[in-house]
Parts: structure tokens; C-alpha cells; sequence
């Protein structure tokens, strides 16, 4: 089983934004080697339908941080699986790269959990990890959206509009979004959401952990709004 933090981005994929979602979690990765899964697609080639031809499983090479090198790297060839481990307890960490269609596109990064982790009632983000480190690069990365959970599932903005929860209880709403929304109606409908974390740059990250929190007014509210505000999202694609 894995923790997922899924990062969710209404836009093509592009090595740019490949390389924006690194380097907001860069201190994740210190001094730790990168494996990176080199595919034979060019990056300048990339749609769904080629990566879809394409064996994802790539061939590996490993680095070390090296800013112009990883540039280089990524920019070259389409990478749709990036192996680390994180700082400190070398937690193994995946960053998967998911294209939904030719406008949008998912990164998942995935932490290994251990049995007892799995199992036992704890905070859902371990502390090597720690929610603070998980929510500054959130804020830094700013995608549109990110759910965050044990196997979490992150829906495109086409799901969401046929019928899928908008999160699942635990999300990061980033700054486009929520001035989309409006943030006086986001805070009324996350004003009964037990925890509610406002970052610097503006987004939201908040944790409907009661039963049955699909049911709570305010949710309804927020997923209302989120809805909403879809169309406008789509026009900025």
C-alpha cells in the first residue's frame, strides 16, 4: 500500500511542468540518487495517444542532482516514472507522471508504507514525511488540485462533471481554484471542515476526517461551487 499525494494540472504535460513538480519537492531528495525511467518517446513528441504506444517502463538511469543535467534529462525524452528516497528515513518515493488526455495531466507521487502503518490508527502522513513538509510543497508546486490519501484517486475535471467526489476528505485546492470559486464562498463552506489549513500563496488544504463527511452541508456547498466554477476552468486551458 502507498500514501499518494496526486497533483492534478489542466494542461498539457510539458518537461517544464515535469521539472516544476520536482523542484518543489527538491528537499525531499537531498543527497539521495535519482533512478529516472528513460522512454525512447522524444519529450517534443508527447501526446496520450503515443504514450500509450510507448513501454513506460523506459530503461533506467540514475543521477544526482544536477539541475542542468535532470534539465537536460527530462526535456530529452518522455520519464514516466522518477524513484527516489526521502531525506532522513529513505522512505522509497515514486513520482508517476499520468497523462488523462492531451490537456491534462496528473502527477502522483507515491510513498511506500509499512504494514504497521497501514493498519494502525495514526495520522495519515507519517511524521517522516510530516503534513508542514507535504503542505510547503503543495504550496509551492500549486497545481489546481491534489488529493492526498492511502491509494488516493485523483478525478480530471470531465469526472468531476460526470459525477466523481470532488476529493476524498482530504484535498489541497491551489490558488486558481480557489479564486475561481471566490474565497468568501469557500470560506463559508469550509467554516463547519474540522481542519482548514490557508497557505502562503493562497490555496487551501482541508480535512473532512469525520464519518460520513460526503454528507456534511458544507461539503455539499464546496463540491456546488467547485462544479461551478468548471467551465471557467476549462476556458483557461
Amino acid at each position: 500500500m502507498k500514501l499518494t499525494a496526486g497533483l492534478y494540472f489542466p494542461e498539457p504535460y510539458s518537461p517544464s511542468l515535469h521539472l516544476a513538480v520536482l523542484r518543489g519537492i527538491r528537499e525531499w531528495i537531498k543527497d539521495s540518487a535519482l533512478t529516472v525511467w528513460l522512454t525512447d518517446l522524444p519529450a517534443s513528441e508527447v501526446t496520450k495517444a503515443r504514450v500509450d504506444d510507448t513501454d513506460i517502463r523506459g530503461r533506467k538511469f540514475d543521477l544526482r542532482w544536477y539541475d542542468g543535467e535532470l534539465a537536460a534529462v527530462i526535456g530529452g525524452h518522455y520519464v514516466n516514472y522518477i524513484d527516489f528516497r526521502l531525506e532522513g528515513s529513505w522512505r522509497e518515493i515514486t513520482l508517476m507522471t499520468f497523462l488523462y488526455d492531451d490537456t491534462n495531466v496528473l502527477f502522483d507521487i507515491r510513498f511506500e508504507l509499512t504494514d504497521e502503518e497501514v493498519t494502525q490508527k495514526g495520522p495519515l502522513i507519517p511524521s517522516d514525511i510530516g503534513e508542514s513538509r507535504m503542505l510547503e510543497a503543495l504550496d509551492r508546486i500549486d497545481p489546481v488540485w491534489a488529493v492526498v490519501g492511502v491509494e488516493a484517486f485523483t478525478p480530471d475535471i470531465d469526472e468531476i462533471l460526470r459525477g466523481a467526489p470532488v476529493d476524498f476528505g482530504h484535498a489541497y485546492f491551489g490558488t486558481r481554484l480557489v479564486e475561481l470559486v471566490g474565497r468568501e464562498g469557500m470560506a463559508e463552506a469550509l467554516q463547519t471542515c474540522p481542519k482548514v489549513v490557508h497557505l502562503p500563496k493562497g490555496g487551501v488544504y482541508q480535512e473532512w476526517n469525520i464519518p460520513r463527511w460526503w454528507e456534511q452541508p458544507g461539503y455539499n456547498l464546496l463540491e456546488v461551487l467547485i462544479k461551478a466554477s468548471l467551465g471557467d476552468l476549462r476556458d483557461l486551458q
